[in-house]
């Protein structure tokens, strides 16, 4: 899947849905800092973007820094206030920090977004486990 998304990004390197792969994928496999310089690269280049600021944010929660993934992912949910992929990961960094009255809003909002994401509903679920 690597050498997939590095060859979709080189060829068209605009697909922020291929960039955001190639992100994943390098923290995946342990490439911090690719993924970093892949993250800024495309905040740089996209700032309006919901993509950058979700790898961003998914890189500070590689490193244990709640507090800058938590603004990445405000910042991403402020771009696509429709898409509740950026409420999930708010809901699991409260998880992380314990928050759990937060953990709870955040799922509901992605929820309320779309209501049979499972990775919200499996989320909120950790709550009473």
């Amino acid at each position: 899947a690597l050498a997939q998304y590095q060859q979709i990004v080189q060829t068209d390197p605009a697909d922020l849905a291929a960039a955001f792969q190639l992100g994943r994928t390098w923290l995946r496999v342990g490439q911090l800092e690719q993924a970093r310089a892949l993250a800024q690269n495309m905040l740089a280049t996209s700032p309006s973007a919901y993509q950058p600021h979700l790898l961003a944010a998914r890189i500070a929660l590689e490193q244990a820094d709640a507090a800058a993934a938590l603004a990445s992912l405000r910042q991403a949910a402020s771009l696509a206030p429709t898409n509740s992929a950026a409420q999930v990961l708010i809901g699991d960094t409260y998880l992380a920090a314990g928050r759990l009255d937060d953990m709870c809003s955040a799922y509901g909002a992605a929820l309320a977004l779309e209501p049979r994401s499972n990775t919200a509903l499996i989320g909120l679920s950790r709550v009473y486990l």
